[in-house]
């Protein structure tokens, strides 16, 4: 089963999703009720897009471009 692109992200800045949600102020479940259901990064609120990037200090442009990048190479 492939990985979703939140735990491909994850992966790569070395964080738990556990702790992404907790760094992000967001229930436990909000990401993984996301990842579950496989629904596609895009369909993020922005307020998450923006709370991510910050976490991780990136730019918004930059994660969203990492996780459409993760997405399509999971589709390949």
């Amino acid at each position: 089963m492939d990985k979703h692109a939140i735990d491909l992200l994850c992966e790569e800045y070395g964080v738990t999703r556990y702790a992404l949600n907790k760094g992000l102020g967001l229930s436990q479940n909000m990401l993984n009720t996301f990842i579950i259901r496989g629904k596609s990064c895009l369909e993020l609120k922005l307020k998450v897009i923006l709370a991510i990037a910050q976490y991780l200090e990136i730019e918004p442009g930059e994660l969203i471009s990492k996780l459409k990048n993760y997405e399509l190479n999971q589709a390949n």
